[in-house]
Parts: C-alpha cells; structure tokens; sequence
C-alpha cells in the first residue's frame, strides 16, 4: 500500500479495501481483524463482521471465519482521513465500523459527517446512513424529517413514519421532530404531494404511547 502514490484514487481504494477486514468490538473495546472464507480451493476471504455481530456475510456450504484481536495505534489519523476523501458505500461502512465507541470526540466527528451525508439531496438509501449514525451514539434527529420530506414531496405517511421512528435520539426528540414537519407543512413551508398529517400524527401518538 506505501507504494500507491499519496493523493491517487488507488490509494484510497487500497486502504478501503485493507480496511474493510477490520472492526471495532464493542464488548472488548478494541479493534479485531474479522473475516470469512469458503473451506476448500477457494482463498476468497470476505467480510463477515460487525462489532461482535454478524452484519454482512456470505454463507457456504462449507463455511468458516477468521477472527483477531489487533493493534491499531493510528486508528484516529486512519479515521479522519477518511472523512476528509470522496465517499463511497464501501468507504462510508469502512469508516462505520472502524469507530471506536469508547472515543466521544472521535465518534461526535464521525456523527457529524454522517449526518451531514443524511441530508444530501443525492442521497438515496438514508437508512443505511442512519444504522451508521447510531453506531455513532448520536442523539440529534433535529431537522432529519424535515429534511427527508423536502428531498422527497411524494413520500407516503407510512415512510414517513418508519423514517420518523427509526432515527437517532428519544422518543420526545422524535416527537418534537415529528411536529415541527407537521407545522410545516400546515403552513405551506413543505410541500408534500398526498401526505396526511392528521393520519401521520395518529401513528406517531400510538407509536410514542407504546
């Protein structure tokens, strides 16, 4: 890897891909080399982990995993570098899975970066950044509805409200969040094709009671 030039794209591809066999476990608070491969002919090692818990993986017939404690002294340099390049899915999970929980400012960093990515207009798949968010211990959903129904006028109550709910912070958070899309769009501040918000506050209120 030291002999891809410094700015080039390859380097970031190989430090995403030596990355991608690497996590954080949270029970041990350390970082762990996590991988799985086919037993056989195959040499195929893909990843498998995620903080002590299967997250991705590739199931064989004959299937087996390789699992290290490891040593990663400059993991904080590794980790801001990273959010300082162009992103990518595999880039972004990298980045995810190599934040360590027990690091507050590392993960408030982190959590900035992906929160900032949620309200991307380009953005599609949201709820991937989200799970990432969490892993972030972050708290904030402040203008995360609001942001999703102005990226998309034509979603409907039910997404609306899976969106609601699953995002970071309390559920009095939530519901403060949820109000706030509501006024707005009352008043005409968001536009929205079809959406209910006497119907959206219903689910939010049972949501909240449960």
């Amino acid at each position: 890897m030291l002999l891809v030039p410094k700015r080039s794209k390859e380097r970031l591809m190989a430090v995403i891909e030596a990355a991608n066999y690497i996590l954080w476990d949270r029970k041990e608070n350390r970082y762990h080399f996590y991988a799985s491969y086919v037993d056989g002919d195959s040499e195929d090692l893909r990843m498998a982990g995620w903080n002590g818990v299967i997250y991705e993986d590739f199931y064989y017939a004959d299937h087996s995993s390789v699992r290290r404690r490891i040593e990663l002294p400059h993991a904080g340099e590794l980790i801001r570098w990273l959010i300082r390049q162009e992103t990518s899915q595999q880039h972004e999970k990298v980045l995810a899975q190599l934040v360590p929980s027990n690091d507050e400012a590392l993960c408030r960093e982190v959590g900035e970066y992906f929160y900032h990515r949620i309200t991307d207009a380009s953005i599609n798949d949201r709820n991937r950044l989200v799970y990432y968010l969490k892993q972030c211990g972050w708290k904030d959903c402040k203008g995360l509805g609001v942001n999703v129904v102005k990226n998309d006028p034509g979603i409907t109550v039910w997404n609306l409200y899976g969106w609601l709910i699953n995002l970071p912070g309390s559920k009095e958070a939530i519901m403060e969040e949820m109000r706030t899309v509501r006024r707005m769009i009352r008043n005409g501040e968001l536009k929205v094709k079809k959406l209910n918000t006497e119907e959206l506050e219903g689910y939010m209120d049972r949501w909240y009671m449960a």
